[in-house]
């Protein structure tokens, strides 16, 4: 009927209204020194905390240490709901119900992404690990224009490809016990999930939910799912002050890609954080006292140039 609306046109809408804000930074290069500095400031403190990781999972059983940080991660980020201008004191929308599926998606990715980084980096290095996020910008870039259905630069595949190429190059023998193929899947299931994540936060504020809610919703349910898969039984409390260090950091930086993601867009932000493997390469290096290999040095260099190539890829348009 003409004065007719489908039921569909809400979903339209804000599907829209994400995809156009997916882009603004990319289009118009994202020129803000604010968002930069705070993407930036998240990639040292990931970095910092996924060195830390590595030092935890030498000491205790990597399963078991999911739970306690996710729980910790929630605790340390509540006081938030105290600053108003993070949307402190604002009405919470669980009960909505395309809000609650989206917390619901992203627990689900949560558990899957920390399943595959958890086992990776039991097994390998953090910087071996840390290439693995270079490739959430490919799903990120990859995904915008099929939101809008245009066609995807050269530039853009070029980038993809020579991110993957990087990853490929520190995968050979990085992993104890774990195949390349398999290694592959880990580190592509966990570039999706975070990739996906930051999408699914941009929607999450794009329906009026605060950064506090929506960090400390999904982190807490997907602790106390990690609860029901492994429990903590070789955690005790003397544990307690290198948790705290590890989900501080990662925490920060976390709420640091979430803030920038808020004044930006999810492409401008996810490109940045793709600069993190070098961090963890450097910091590492300092960590252990020693050089690390020339096939991570390469890979995460290559990956860089292909986040570069992403970014020179910028010439996509709304019409």
């Amino acid at each position: 009927m003409g004065g007719q609306v489908s039921p569909a046109a809400p979903v339209a809408n804000v599907s829209g209204n994400v995809a156009r804000w997916f882009l603004r930074g990319h289009i118009r290069g994202g020129g803000h020194a604010v968002w930069l500095a705070l993407a930036l400031a998240a990639s040292t403190s990931t970095a910092l905390g996924t060195v830390l990781t590595k030092d935890l999972v030498n000491r205790l059983p990597a399963r078991q240490v999911i739970a306690p940080l996710f729980l910790i991660n929630a605790a340390l980020a509540t006081p938030l709901f105290a600053i108003p201008s993070l949307g402190g004191g604002s009405t919470w929308h669980l009960l909505d119900p395309t809000v609650l599926a989206l917390h619901a998606c992203s627990v689900l990715l949560m558990v899957v992404a920390s399943s595959a980084f958890f086992r990776l980096i039991d097994r390998g290095s953090a910087s071996a690990v840390s290439i693995g996020t270079a490739l959430s910008p490919v799903v990120t870039l990859l995904a915008t224009p099929l939101l809008l259905a245009v066609a995807i630069p050269w530039g853009l595949a070029g980038g993809a490809l020579t991110l993957v190429a990087g990853v490929l190059i520190a995968l050979r023998g990085q992993f104890a016990g774990i195949r390349a193929p398999a290694a592959v899947g880990l580190l592509t299931s966990y570039a999706v999930c975070q990739g996906v994540l930051i999408v699914l936060a941009a929607a999450l504020f794009v329906r009026g939910v605060s950064l506090p809610e929506v960090y400390v919703s999904r982190t807490a349910l997907a602790g106390l799912v990690f609860l029901g898969l492994a429990w903590p039984r070789a955690v005790h409390l003397r544990d307690l002050p290198v948790l705290i260090r590890r989900a501080g950091l990662i925490t920060l930086g976390f709420l640091l890609a979430l803030s920038a993601v808020r004044i930006s867009s999810p492409v401008a932000v996810q490109s940045t954080l793709a600069v993190t493997p070098l961090l963890v390469i450097t910091i590492e290096s300092i960590w252990l006292r020693r050089w690390p290999s020339r096939r991570i040095v390469l890979a995460g260099l290559v990956c860089c140039g292909g986040v570069f190539l992403l970014l020179r890829s910028g010439s996509l348009s709304l019409g």
